[in-house]
């Protein structure tokens, strides 16, 4: 059996799937463990489930569509559709910042789709200068310590497009309207200083992971917005 969690908004398809197995450790004592894509496709292998009077083991494999080629190939997604048809083996996918239409494993199980918040779409809309007063209330009302880094990397993604269509190369798989939106807003935006607004978004990204952040990303992204916006 196969459970697919996923969405563009991973905050919440995060907390979910940590509800979920905690509610399977506590309820149906299960014990849970990762694994990887070369250990799923050995537990597929396998003709029964080991069991144990004690620990009900389910399996959680993050990320499965980034290892698979292409939808229906593969050993992986053979490996998935095999345990799919199973009733002793309870396998979790977790796909990062991927929506269901993106996931190559969605025709094999069950699956939960987080979608992003209209107010999300609102605050990326709202990032561009002279608009600081409406990004910052924006802002406010969505930042808490859980959010701030998913805020960082969907504002660094549009910042991202803004500045493809801003140089003249339009995002691939958007429809009309969709680029129409974005070259409304990208030249609302001076080439350069849409460029170093970008840089200093992966410098966000870059700090917190070398431990030389000084201030929380939701801090770090309220100054940048009084710098550029």
């Amino acid at each position: 059996m196969i459970t697919v969690i996923c969405g563009e908004d991973s905050v919440a398809s995060r907390n979910y799937l940590n509800e979920v197995l905690k509610l399977h450790v506590e309820k149906h004592g299960s014990t849970v463990k990762t694994i990887t894509a070369a250990e799923c496709i050995d537990l597929s292998l396998q003709d029964t489930q080991p069991m144990s009077l004690f620990e009900i083991p389910i399996y959680l494999l993050e990320n499965a569509s980034k290892k698979i080629t292409r939808k229906g190939s593969g050993d992986l997604y053979k490996s998935l559709l095999t345990i799919s048809k199973s009733s002793e083996i309870t396998v979790f996918i977790w796909e990062a910042n991927m929506g269901k239409r993106e996931i190559k494993t969605a025709d094999l199980g069950v699956v939960k789709d987080f979608k992003l918040s209209s107010s999300v779409f609102t605050l990326l809309d709202q990032c561009y200068p002279s608009n600081l007063k409406k990004f910052l209330a924006e802002f406010y009302s969505l930042v808490t310590p859980t959010t701030e880094l998913f805020m960082q990397i969907m504002l660094t993604r549009h910042i991202r497009s803004l500045l493809a269509i801003r140089l003249g190369e339009v995002p691939t798989r958007m429809q009309s309207w969709q680029v129409g939106k974005l070259k409304a807003q990208a030249f609302k935006w001076d080439t350069k200083n849409l460029l170093d607004f970008y840089e200093k978004l992966l410098s966000i990204e870059v700090r917190l992971k070398t431990g030389k952040a000084v201030y929380t990303v939701g801090e770090s992204l309220s100054l940048l917005s009084c710098y550029y916006l």
